[in-house]
């Protein structure tokens, strides 16, 4: 007994549209057929069994869009045979990723965020969903809730899951600008929103507005990372000096006088 479909040791794509296409396996003995399949990526493993009168399966509506190393075992009667296959997913083009928020409701800032944090890129070049060093995943590099298979595999499931973490932080936001019944622009809300991404709220009340804290300088040649200028090490230098300075400490993770801060994270993303 041997399968004849898939080819063993291949790569099957799924298409930049995210549909997983049908996955069709094959064996060349008669009879009722037992399929055994395994898929793993990392530390993720779904598995399961399925049952076909004849020698054809078609293992897509069992592994939904799992991706990984698919690992098969059809056994007729006393015969059995294996086949491993690759399951790679394809990066949707940046039009696409813009095309899909476009359609979703209160989505103001979040396609900066997504080109900030991933690049638009869902997978590597090898097909694999794209890991952070902190272990966020995919085009939202979703970490905090961890991302579901799903939302591993499918970009526009990961992309759902990134917008609903932006909406719990939009009601935070309006949440914020609003106490004491104090007046916002639609351009604030996004602004908060996207600074609490990253941590923190973006805007103080001087008496009569919401403002930036003039408090922080931001160092333009990185993401979020800027120094309180209250600080007597800080205190009129300018940002070219305080880089100069602290720079070779960024890789560290941790400075004594600078900070991480969703104030410059913000400036960063939305200019």
């Amino acid at each position: 007994m041997r399968l004849t479909a898939p080819g063993q040791g291949g790569m099957v794509h799924i298409p930049p549209d995210g549909t997983p296409p049908p996955l069709p396996f094959a064996s060349d003995a008669a009879g009722a057929h037992r399929w055994d399949w395994r898929v793993t990526w990392r530390d993720t493993v779904a598995h399961g069994t399925a049952a076909t009168p004849s020698g054809h399966w078609d293992a897509r509506p069992a592994i939904g869009v799992c991706g990984g190393v698919l690992d098969v075992t059809a056994s007729a009667g006393t015969a059995s045979a294996r086949a491993v296959v690759t399951l790679c997913g394809t990066n949707p083009t940046p039009a696409m990723v813009a095309a899909y928020l476009a359609g979703k409701p209160n989505a103001a800032g979040f396609d900066k965020i997504v080109a900030q944090e991933s690049r638009c890129r869902h997978f590597t070049d090898t097909g694999t969903p794209v890991v952070s060093f902190d272990g966020g995943v995919g085009l939202c590099q979703l970490t905090h809730p961890p991302a579901t298979s799903a939302e591993a595999w499918d970009w526009r499931a990961n992309l759902d899951a990134g917008l609903a973490l932006f909406a719990a932080k939009r009601v935070l936001a309006v949440r914020h600008l609003g106490q004491g019944g104090r007046e916002f622009t639609p351009d604030q809300v996004t602004r908060e929103a996207v600074c609490l991404w990253n941590g923190g709220f973006y805007h103080v009340w001087n008496g009569g507005e919401w403002v930036r804290p003039a408090t922080i300088l931001c160092d333009g040649r990185a993401g979020n990372i800027g120094w309180d200028m209250t600080d007597p090490a800080n205190r009129g230098r300018s940002e070219a000096d305080l880089h100069a300075r602290d720079a070779a400490s960024y890789a560290a993770g941790h400075g004594a006088n600078w900070h991480y801060y969703g104030v410059c994270y913000a400036d960063h993303v939305l200019g």
